[in-house]
């Protein structure tokens, strides 16, 4: 029976495909071929195939995941490598139905490898599914991205109107933009304190890891490495992915957040982003308090 021996659970829009795409790159590590299992937060499915229905995000989370696969079959052919390995994987992640057992039979590191997973809508987890993740793995790795929380918000909503309401944002109007952000549990998944609240309970502080979007940005060569410290695998520039240096979200021409959201949104979080600064007491909890000021004096 295999295990993961890291998760990474957000937060969402805050570099986590970024991650992913890092962490397959080191030979010790292992990840699915797809980012995101969803198994504790979707596991009332039957399996993958049955889970998505006519839910939009659950459909392109589907499509996304098997074009993810394909091209994972492709590689291998280039490789001239049979990609009988990845076939096999997609038979079981898309039709077994959803138990531990499903679980345990996705991972399937090789000698020296440990293993992992991102879904990073873990981070909203009731606490009885962190109970559940700690009695299976109690010596599990928690890996925890945050961004400035106002901006996370707009991002999410954001790609929801685009990618899943093929909405064009520039002609979007206000109303419905406001409408969409309410319904997304967009200020919870920016609630950070309350996601480390829970999570806390039952992992202890050297299991967890808390790293910060711009660190993506402005040095991700220094937060990898961290990470890499984090799961216990070796640090080098051999282990550099191609994708380190990849922009996150870099959308052009996105739609700007309309001032009198980012205005209501940022008074509502404030209170979060202050206390984020009186945990965290660094660089970029600093700069978010002080946007968010900027904003409410403006």
């Amino acid at each position: 029976m295999t295990l993961p021996d890291f998760l990474c659970i957000g937060a969402m829009k805050s570099g986590t495909t970024w991650l992913y795409n890092n962490l397959r790159y080191h030979p010790n590590l292992w990840l699915p071929p797809v980012k995101e299992l969803h198994y504790f937060d979707w596991s009332s499915s039957p399996n993958i195939i049955m889970s998505f229905g006519s839910n939009p995000a659950k459909r392109y989370f589907m499509l996304s995941q098997f074009r993810a696969l394909a091209r994972e079959i492709i590689l291998d052919l280039k490789k001239l490598q049979l990609p009988l390995d990845t076939i096999d994987w997609f038979v079981r992640f898309s039709f077994y139905t959803h138990d531990d057992r499903w679980y345990n039979a996705l991972f399937v590191p090789k000698p020296g490898q440990i293993a992992g997973e991102i879904t990073p809508t873990y981070a909203l987890l009731p606490e009885e599914k962190v109970i559940q993740i700690y009695r299976l793995m109690p010596q599990l790795k928690i890996i925890y991205l945050l961004r400035n929380p106002v901006d996370r918000a707009w991002s999410q909503i954001r790609m929801y109107l685009s990618r899943f309401k093929n909405l064009s944002l520039d002609k979007v109007k206000y109303e419905t933009i406001k409408q969409h952000f309410d319904r997304l549990k967009s200020i919870p998944y920016s609630s950070y304190t309350s996601t480390l609240s829970v999570w806390e309970k039952h992992f202890v502080s050297e299991q967890i890891f808390i790293g910060f979007f711009e660190q993506i940005v402005h040095s991700p060569r220094d937060l990898l490495f961290d990470i890499y410290r984090f799961l216990n695998v070796p640090e080098s520039e051999v282990y550099i992915s191609p994708y380190l240096q990849k922009k996150v979200f870099a959308n052009k021409g996105s739609l700007p957040m309309p001032k009198e959201l980012r205005r209501e949104i940022t008074a509502r979080l404030y209170p979060e982003i202050r206390a984020l600064h009186e945990r965290f007491n660094n660089q970029y909890t600093e700069s978010w308090l002080v946007s968010a000021q900027d904003t409410l004096t403006d």
